[in-house]
């Protein structure tokens, strides 16, 4: 896999790698490097692709909340939530969900200080 990654733009994620590559080692690099062209582009990009960006990011961060709030109503400590959670949904206030302790303080906790 490395061989025929060489001779393109993702021939380097992989280069420090020693050892057998296994699935998740490749998806936690992919994910790394599409997170950070990701954020090159959003943060380079001008009106209205700055807004359609932006938009991509909102799905995720709606499936994020909802693993969150999923999580938390099932007594899932939060350390072990987010890191499933997917990076390009990621935002400040993930980790609010912790102090919530009913359904309303959970809705008031996420939906209402988010950007969504």
């Amino acid at each position: 896999l490395k061989l025929h990654l060489q001779t393109t733009d993702y021939g380097n994620f992989l280069a420090n790698e020693s050892g057998p590559l296994t699935i998740s080692t490749i998806d936690d690099k992919l994910k790394t490097k599409l997170l950070t062209e990701f954020h090159y582009f959003r943060n380079h990009a001008f009106e209205p692709l700055t807004t359609f960006l932006n938009f991509i990011t909102y799905s995720y961060m709606i499936d994020n909340v909802i693993l969150l709030i999923t999580g938390t109503l099932h007594q899932r400590p939060i350390a072990e939530l987010v890191p499933k959670c997917h990076p390009l949904g990621s935002f400040e206030q993930m980790e609010a969900v912790s102090i919530a302790s009913n359904p309303t303080e959970l809705f008031n906790a996420i939906l209402v200080d988010t950007p969504l």
